[in-house]
């Protein structure tokens, strides 16, 4: 069970510098980072789609135990492609661990139908 303000007072002012909710292009790379405090284990990975949502790879995400933020590092093919993030949590209704598929909730751009991200450098001119 969750209490409301339990994340935020165990992990404040520990997370500053990862700032989850950017895409980081450096050079050649593409870096994401989340905040997915309640994931389980090594429970969370990206999913990397084209754009007629083809499943082109699927990334593993390390977790910085400091903040709770998780993050991966993909090489420029990523730019413009299409991205979920799949989650490994506890669910209530099941009474087990499951895994969820999800759009990123500091998306800057979505798939037409909404279901996927899109990785968009927002400082590209184009």
């Amino acid at each position: 069970m969750q209490f409301p303000g339990a994340l935020d007072a165990l992990y404040a002012g520990r997370g500053e510098c990862q700032d989850p909710g950017r895409h980081l292009y450096v050079g050649c790379s593409v870096a994401r980072r989340v905040g997915a405090h309640c994931a389980q284990g090594s429970g969370v990975s990206v999913n990397i789609y084209d754009a007629a949502g083809t499943k082109l790879e699927t990334r593993p995400m390390a977790l910085d135990e400091a903040s709770g933020v998780w993050s991966v590092t993909g090489d420029a093919s990523w730019d413009r492609k299409f991205y979920t993030i799949s989650l490994n949590v506890y669910s209530y209704a099941t009474n087990s661990i499951v895994t969820n598929e999800v759009t990123d909730p500091y998306s800057v751009s979505l798939a037409t139908d909404s279901v996927r991200s899109q990785f968009v450098n927002l400082n590209d001119a184009t």
